[in-house]
């Protein structure tokens, strides 16, 4: 962890620095690489809806690529149903 501090991120005073310190440093530059991630990605995906196939082309830039950390939020035909199933158990429950 002491050479990631020091090397890649540039901190110099690392002795100093309390456990909490460290991780919130480590957190922000994972955030700073992810951000830089989520823009090279947004940038791709307005050049394949500019010059792609329309047909083809992905509805937004999660579906071009994924980010470690992103899953799917879209709901499937099994989450509906078990959502109606619910909803229909506490309607007879109640």
């Amino acid at each position: 962890m002491r050479a990631h501090v020091t090397g890649e991120i540039g901190i110099q005073d690392y002795d100093s620095l309390t456990l909490r310190e460290v991780t919130l440093i480590i957190e922000g530059y994972q955030e700073r690489l992810l951000q830089g991630y989520r823009q090279t990605r947004l940038l791709m995906f307005m050049m394949v809806r500019l010059w792609g196939d329309p047909k083809k082309a992905p509805d937004n830039p999660e579906d071009l690529w994924r980010l470690p950390g992103e899953e799917d939020k879209r709901m499937t035909e099994a989450d509906i149903d078990a959502i109606f199933a619910k909803l229909r158990a506490n309607q007879a429950g109640g």
